[in-house]
This record gives C-alpha cells, structure tokens and sequence, in this order.
C-alpha cells in the first residue's frame, strides 16, 4: 500500500485518512519500502519526513503461515495482533487476511474512504485512482470502472460538496 502511494506522491492520503490514529507498519516493511526505495532511486523522501505519523513494530508472535514473504507475514499477524485493519493492493495477502478473520481493505476502499470522510473530493478520488494505475497499480479494468462509478455515486451523495 505504502509503495503505490508513494509513487505517485500521495502518501499523505494514508495519514490524512487516518488523521490522529495510529498507522502501524511492521519494521520489515518500512525497511523494506525505504531501503529497497533507495536503492531503486525511488524518492522515500515523504515516507521519511511523515516517520513520527507511523509506529514501527516488530512482529512478535508471528503467524506461522506458508506461501508469505517476510514482510507480508508481519503484516498479517500485527493486523491480527491489534485487531486493526490491514491495507494492501496485495491479492494473497488479502485472502490470508480474509481466512484469518482479519478486516482488510484493497487501495480503492482507502480511496473511498477518503472521500466519504471528504480527505479529498470525488473527483481527486477519481484522479488518484487513475494516477495509481497510471504509475503501474494493477487493476482490472472492470474493478477500475466499477471504483470509478462508486466515487462518481460518492460524489453526488455528498450533495455537491464533494465533486
């Protein structure tokens, strides 16, 4: 979740959503994203700079889970650990998430709630959708299309306020 943002940008719709709770990412990950980012030449830059918005955890009491990188267990079991919900644009860990009873949500249900909680307008949601895919999110074309039409439909409902 962290790297689609931060290539187009945007990583701040993540800490504007979840403005004043805690964003928990497993110290694996932010290694990872960071290190790796680096020496991709990626800019990490706005990760770095927002680091006090995030607690970096280690992952105790690990999930002993087969078919999931390091990185992707630590998710799963802090997720499940803390009861919270779990963030990804990852379809295994989506589906271990779902078999271990944890809430997870795809990119695009971040999308939609930023605009419910008008983070941002529809129509920005509608931007950020087609900047992530743009930039090499992959989504099928009917999933796109259908998010697509569910911010349309978010946008009116909020009575013009959020277009």
């Amino acid at each position: 979740m962290l790297i689609p943002l931060l290539n187009i940008g945007k990583l701040s719709l993540l800490i504007d959503c979840f403005k004043g709770e805690i964003i928990i990412i497993p110290d694996v990950v932010w290694s990872e994203v960071v290190g790796e980012g680096k020496a991709l030449g990626k800019n990490v830059f706005s990760l770095e700079e927002n680091k006090s918005r995030f607690k970096i955890v280690g992952a105790q009491g690990t999930l002993k889970l087969a078919g999931l990188e390091k990185a992707d267990l630590a998710v799963v079991s802090i997720a499940k650990m803390q009861k919270d919900i779990l963030l990804t644009n990852d379809a295994t860990v989506y589906n271990v998430a779902i078999m271990q009873n944890i809430k997870v949500w795809w990119l695009t249900a971040l999308i939609f709630h930023a605009v419910k909680k008008e983070v941002v307008s529809s129509q920005e949601g509608k931007n950020i959708l087609l900047e992530l895919v743009s930039a090499g999110t992959h989504l099928r074309s009917e999933i796109l299309a259908q998010a697509l039409l569910i911010l349309e439909k978010l946008g009116k409902s909020s009575g013009g306020k959020n277009k």
